[in-house]
């Protein structure tokens, strides 16, 4: 008789395997109901939680393999359930001679598999009994030929190696793999390895610590789509964002100085905005707070950045900044006020005392205005004067300025011995001109020497200053693009491009800008620019997913979301975005499973200082839902859908117009068009958005047995879009 083979449900061997959780699984039942034309793998899939191929490996497969008495490697397992792929087993395979340890344990180690999905295959595919076997042969191996240092491994498919007196610490090997914590320590690594491997075996490790953290904090969003920050890291990575909450990037390998500096900053793009905020661009002051950076010992914590910089500033340039590293820079300044040939000094102290006050004056280019512009001791902002910089505003102080006036005021030295003027003969200043030589020769020697050492320092810091030329162009060109000057901030991604042609964030912005002037065929080749540069640059895929989704190349957009996912499952608007290129495919089923995890991804979210554009995007996402059931024809939960779209955008006109579709598929057209009059009474709808609303108002009112008024609805959309051919064909037919 044969054996019977019980079959569990999908959903309990994926939980069983720790590749979902239970919370998972339901949500996915609960999308099923919803869209009862997907089966639960391939919602999991959509979801992002699974490959399809693990799902279909175990909904498929599994049940047959389990009554197989034949087992391959372990590793093909593996490979058939999409767990590993080729790369990833030669990369173990390689290390198990190496190591002596076992294919599962070190599939574990490299971060790839959860130490209970091993398990689970070992339990379930009756591998355990196997290695316990193997295992205490090894042990007896190592016993009897401890000073055999030759290691004969062998091979067998992807299966595990044998090695032949390897020392191995008891504590660790004394039990099967099946049984060990599920957590490996890289300490507990180190002690099995030998000295010489730990090298290799730290850089593995430490990629799998410091995976891709792309969402950095705080991006922004135009319409949905992010611009990014440039990265300063030691690994490549994707972090895109034009807020300030990532490090520079040098992707031709900064200075080792920098480099090491980097390792110890935790946000080196904040520390450089501070720089900039006290210096205000001023080169001098901006290469001496740098170095003072570079040379710096101190580690700086996340979240001290601006003060670390305020206290370097304060201890470094301005306390007691005679004596200071800026201090020939500081002093030149003041002699070039005080002793001023081009205007009266108190004029200049007087201008410059009511700035300090006041913050700010009005440009009137009087001599005392313009002679302190020249100086660089002020700097115009549109039609305003202002102090050029913090640290000037702190050295040239209301009491440095106070102090000088009276100096000025008072009577000088000279002037008091006028009036008392001895009737002795002048001193002969013989041994005074020989002074004055000699002086005069020790300043153009010290001139020379401060020369030469700003020429080195010029030297050490070049890259830098390259990086911090690249970094203020990056900044331009974002602030371009949100003041929608698309034309200006491509030009300054151009220079910026012209400079280092690798930097692939201002490639993705680039394209973003190309978007705002609907080039998206541009656009799409300059974030794919970006991706051949950096293959982890998650908001380059988005666009050019965008861009191919305004080119209507929705399948090659879907792939392109995909990819952006794969590297940051937690960013919502990929999902929203993936969710309209489905829609425009008519494949709701799907539509609904993606555009629920990027709503119970921005429901999530509790950073209060997003808050209104996560209701904006939660608008989008449940508008989103609304039409993929308009598309089934599953009008109730349509509203339902719009219900909670206006709940968190009440002005959101898509969701507005999505209501008043669903509300004439239910028949009721009274309220259908009391929507579709609402929307027209807003005044700042645009052409086209009107257009389509009479459109909709037409349908209504042609269904409704309206004829005339319907006809003159669909006129005035032929007024505002002449070429509707959807409105002149309802037109044509509404009779």
């Amino acid at each position: 008789m044969s054996k019977s083979i019980y079959i569990r449900p999908l959903g309990k061997v994926l939980q069983q395997a720790d590749l979902i959780s239970n919370a998972q699984t339901e949500v996915a039942l609960r999308d099923q109901s919803q869209s009862k034309n997907l089966r639960i793998g391939e919602i999991l899939a959509l979801r992002g939680w699974l490959k399809q191929e693990t799902a279909d490996f175990f909904a498929e497969q599994w049940p047959i393999l389990l009554n197989q008495k034949l087992k391959q490697p372990l590793g093909q397992y593996l490979k058939q359930a999409g767990l590993l792929d080729d790369d990833q087993i030669l990369t173990i395979l390689s290390k198990q001679r190496q190591m002596g340890l076992r294919f599962g344990e070190l599939a574990v180690l490299h971060g790839w598999i959860k130490s209970t999905t091993i398990n689970f295959f070992l339990e379930h595919l009756s591998f355990a009994q196997e290695y316990s076997q193997r295992h205490l042969e090894e042990e007896q191996a190592t016993n009897s030929h401890l000073d055999d240092t030759n290691f004969r491994t062998e091979f067998s498919g992807f299966g595990e190696a044998q090695p032949k007196g390897y020392i191995k610490i008891p504590s660790y090997s004394a039990q099967p793999f099946a049984n060990r914590n599920s957590q490996i320590t890289k300490e507990s690594l180190f002690d099995i390895a030998p000295a010489a491997q730990q090298h290799h075996l730290e850089e593995p490790i430490r990629q799998t610590e410091s995976l891709e953290n792309q969402t950095s904090g705080s991006e922004f969003l135009s319409g949905r789509k992010k611009l990014q920050s440039p990265t300063l890291q030691t690994h490549a990575r994707g972090v895109e964002s034009p807020s300030y909450a990532n490090p520079i990037e040098s992707t031709n390998g900064i200075n080792s100085i920098l480099e090491e500096k980097a390792e110890r900053t935790v946000n080196w793009d904040i520390v450089v905005k501070e720089v900039l905020l006290w210096t205000g661009e001023q080169p001098f002051l901006t290469q001496k707070l740098c170095q003072l950076l570079c040379d710096s010992e101190v580690i700086i914590p996340k979240g001290e950045e601006a003060a670390r910089v305020q206290d370097l500033v304060q201890n470094c340039l301005i306390d007691n900044w005679e004596t200071q590293v800026a201090s020939e820079h500081l002093q030149a300044i003041r002699d070039s006020v005080i002793n001023n040939k081009q205007s009266d000094t108190l004029w200049l102290l007087r201008l410059y005392q009511q700035i300090l006050e006041e913050g700010e004056v009005l440009v009137n280019n009087s001599i005392a205005q313009t002679e302190l512009l020249n100086l660089g001791l002020l700097a115009q902002d549109g039609n305003k004067l202002k102090i050029a910089n913090r640290v000037y505003a702190a050295v040239f102080n209301k009491n440095w300025v106070e102090q000088e006036l009276k100096t000025k005021l008072k009577p000088s030295p000279l002037e008091v011995a006028g009036t008392t003027k001895s009737k002795l003969a002048p001193e002969v200043p013989t041994v005074k001109a020989t002074s004055n030589v000699s002086s005069s020769g020790d300043k153009s020697l010290r001139h020379i020497w401060i020369l030469l050492g700003v020429i080195s320092l010029l030297v050490v810091c070049f890259n830098i200053f390259k990086a911090l030329e690249e970094k203020l162009l990056f900044i331009r060109g974002n602030e371009l693009f949100h003041k929608g000057e698309y034309q200006r901030a491509i030009a300054k991604y151009n220079e910026l491009l012209n400079i280092n042609s690798n930097y692939y964030q201002a490639w993705t912005n680039r394209g973003y800008a190309l978007s705002g002037l609907q080039e998206y065929k541009q656009m799409q080749q300059s974030c794919s620019a970006a991706n051949i540069i950096e293959p982890k640059a998650v908001y380059a895929w988005n666009c050019q997913g965008e861009a191919l989704y305004n080119l209507k190349q929705y399948n090659e957009a879907i792939s392109n979301f995909d990819k952006a996912i794969a590297l940051d499952s937690k960013d919502p608007v990929f999902w929203i975005n993936k969710t309209e290129s489905l829609l425009a495919l008519k494949r709701p089923d799907e539509a609904v499973v993606t555009v629920n995890q990027a709503i119970s991804l921005l429901k999530q979210n509790t950073n209060l200082d997003n808050k209104d554009l996560t209701n904006r995007n939660l608008s989008i996402a449940f508008t989103h839902k609304s039409k993929a059931f308009l598309q089934k024809q599953e009008y109730h939960q349509a509203l339902e859908a719009n219900a909670q779209a206006l709940q968190y955008d009440p002005n959101y006109w898509d969701a507005q117009q999505s209501r008043g579709i669903a509300l004439q598929g239910l028949g009721r057209y009274s309220e259908a068009i009391t929507q579709f009059n609402q929307m027209l009474n807003e005044s700042k709808l645009q052409d086209y958005q009107k257009a389509e609303t009479w459109y909709y108002l037409g349908l209504t009112l042609c269904q409704s047995s309206k004829s005339k008024e319907a006809r003159s609805a669909f006129d005035e959309a032929l007024k505002l879009k002449p070429n509707y051919s959807a409105a002149e064909n309802a037109k044509r037919s509404c009779k």
